[in-house]
């Protein structure tokens, strides 16, 4: 008789050890998502910017015109068929996130020029200036866009863009789904 009552109590303390350690992993979990959506929110959120502007300086004491058709805008999906190689083309960027310092873009590990504007205005953030190459229009590339968040982590995005084509995109980290549990 006193086997079987050691029996059920063992399987007792058996079962609520079971239960502590799913309880346990199921708050690690949600501990994680609530961290990458921290991360999510702490960090830069760039996009091909739908501001329409007449032009976009370029900090080098010139401006680009919205008419010339190596600028991408809202009225310039795509540039000029007949542009030559190796012309800048003019991506104007939004901003959609937190601030951020130390802006840097990189595409095949070489830097990107960017010019970022001071106004304050989140809908034009800045530009990025690529040479462009006819033989790559189109197609999508990776940019690395690095950075520190505003809690002083730095952080590598992921984006990704058709050259010569008014597309800008993040794909890591991933966005969160509308509705998801995050």
């Amino acid at each position: 008789m006193e086997f079987a009552y050691i029996w059920i109590f063992s399987i007792r303390w058996w079962y609520q050890v079971r239960e502590k350690r799913r309880e346990r992993a199921a708050k690690e979990r949600a501990e994680a998502q609530l961290n990458q959506a921290r991360n999510r929110a702490d960090a830069a959120f760039f996009l091909a910017s739908s501001v329409r502007v007449n032009d976009f300086p370029s900090g080098l004491n010139s401006t680009w015109l919205t008419g010339n058709g190596n600028v991408l805008s809202v009225l310039n999906e795509e540039v000029h068929p007949s542009i030559p190689a190796g012309t800048l083309v003019v991506l104007p960027l939004a901003h959609d996130g937190e601030d951020v310092r130390g802006v840097s873009f990189q595409k095949n590990g070489a830097s990107i020029r960017h010019v970022r504007y001071t106004n304050g205005n989140r809908t034009l953030w800045g530009i990025l200036e690529y040479p462009f190459d006819p033989d790559s229009r189109g197609k999508i590339e990776i940019i690395e866009v690095r950075f520190e968040s505003r809690n002083g982590f730095h952080r590598v995005h992921r984006y990704a863009m058709e050259h010569g084509r008014r597309r800008f995109f993040r794909i890591e980290p991933p966005l969160p789904i509308a509705g998801a549990n995050v």
